[in-house]
């Protein structure tokens, strides 16, 4: 894995969702191809209804090559996330995906995420909102997964 942090000295500031900065980003890359097979992103965050000392994060922009789905790269870069989101000293990690993409919620569901409030705005009709406590989660837990 291939991880690239996104810090106080070199912010980057994305202009859609309220132009909120990319706290971490981490994306898993096949080194002898030089070519990224999918990307995944955390970004700070106080849900509708939170406080900053809930110490969340969203997951952001989890995309695998469609070449390279259904061979266990989401699973691993899911969990891959959560380790790295830990390791920020985040508590929770919200998402928030769509019911036309079923085997992105199946993913989900496995990597221990369950549905949630609105923790944000999102336009589309068929949003889903999803949340993962990192505190109950440990590198064993998805050793065994």
């Amino acid at each position: 894995m291939l991880v690239y942090d996104v810090n106080d000295e070199n912010e980057v500031e994305f202009e859609e969702n309220g132009g909120s900065g990319l706290t971490a980003a981490t994306i898993l890359g096949e080194v002898d191809e030089k070519r990224v097979l999918g990307c995944a992103g955390i970004r700070s965050i106080v849900a509708k209804g939170g406080s900053e000392e809930d110490q969340a994060c969203e997951l952001k922009r989890m995309y695998i090559r469609p070449q390279h789905r259904r061979a266990g790269l989401g699973r691993q870069l899911t969990y891959f996330t959560i380790d790295q989101a830990q390791a920020l000293g985040y508590k929770l990690m919200y998402l928030d995906s769509l019911r036309r993409l079923p085997q992105a919620l199946c993913l989900y569901k496995n990597t221990g995420f369950s549905e949630c409030y609105a923790y944000c705005d999102n336009p589309e009709e068929d949003a889903v909102y999803m949340k993962i406590s990192l505190l109950e989660q440990t590198d064993q837990q998805f050793k065994n997964k």
